[in-house]
């Protein structure tokens, strides 16, 4: 659910971040280019420091709050920042501004997203990150067809904002009932006992 969450809600800064700022705002094609490309930048920010920040709260709350509270705030966060979005005052620099912060926070929460997984893994990791990414692709593949028609011929965006903005509230709740404590034993394994 954190996945699904995220993957939608992250889907719109590269999917129809160009259309929204060209049809809301009118803006030109070199400055649009711009308005795009920064969020990811800042977004690549995000990423790096997101490992550091879930190995530092491990030490300090423990490995659950290590890797739920990061990924819970992030998408608070993101949430908050789409928010931004919704008042007419939203100049599309500001925009621009709440894009990135979207992207910071995401990609600030991935890090323990992943690690989360690699807990809760252990030798099976590769199935458990599959099975996480596959909820994420769907998420991104179900916003990417239905933000647009939200939109419609109104060119109103406040829907996508919102949706977007909703789909981070839920991924943020999901992401507090994480535990990376308890690893995901196959049940052929759990039948054997504890091993020797």
């Amino acid at each position: 659910l954190t996945q699904f969450g995220t993957g939608l809600g992250w889907v719109l800064l590269v999917t129809w971040a160009p259309r929204y700022f060209h049809g809301a705002h009118h803006v030109d094609v070199e400055t649009r280019a711009w308005m795009v490309f920064l969020p990811v930048m800042v977004g690549w920010l995000g990423m790096i420091s997101g490992g550091p920040l879930t190995d530092r709260l491990v030490r300090i709350v423990g490995l659950r709050g290590g890797r739920a509270l990061p990924m819970s705030l992030s998408r608070f966060t993101a949430m908050a920042a789409y928010l931004v979005c919704l008042y007419p005052w939203s100049s599309p620099w500001v925009v621009v501004a709440a894009f990135a912060a979207v992207a910071f926070s995401t990609d600030l929460g991935t890090a323990a997203l992943w690690a989360y997984n690699q807990d809760v893994g252990g030798r099976y990791v590769g199935s458990v990150l599959g099975w996480g990414n596959m909820w994420g692709n769907l998420g991104a593949f179900f916003a990417s067809r239905y933000l647009i028609s939200l939109v419609g011929q109104s060119q109103n965006w406040n829907a996508d904002f919102l949706t977007c903005a909703t789909a981070f509230l839920i991924s943020g709740i999901a992401a507090l009932g994480v535990d990376a404590r308890v690893p995901i034993v196959p049940q052929d394994e759990q039948d054997k006992g504890p091993r020797q």
